[in-house]
């Protein structure tokens, strides 16, 4: 539950950073460098959202009939 958290936090972290640094830069090289802090943001968003769906409902355990 602790990886949730983090990946979560970070994930909002980078996404809000990577939104102020493209408001700041514009139509610039800079943009390419926040573009990359946007998807890992969201990638790390995803993640948390993976592992809070695998928590509740591990695929890790066989079905037994």
């Amino acid at each position: 539950m602790v990886s949730t958290i983090v990946s979560a936090v970070l994930g909002v972290i980078l996404l809000v950073g990577g939104f102020v640094m493209l408001a700041g830069s514009g139509h610039d090289l800079l943009a390419m460098h926040a573009a990359m802090l946007l998807a890992g943001g969201g990638a790390l968003i995803v993640t948390a959202i993976a592992l809070l769906f695998d928590r509740f409902s591990p695929t890790s355990r066989k079905l037994e009939p």
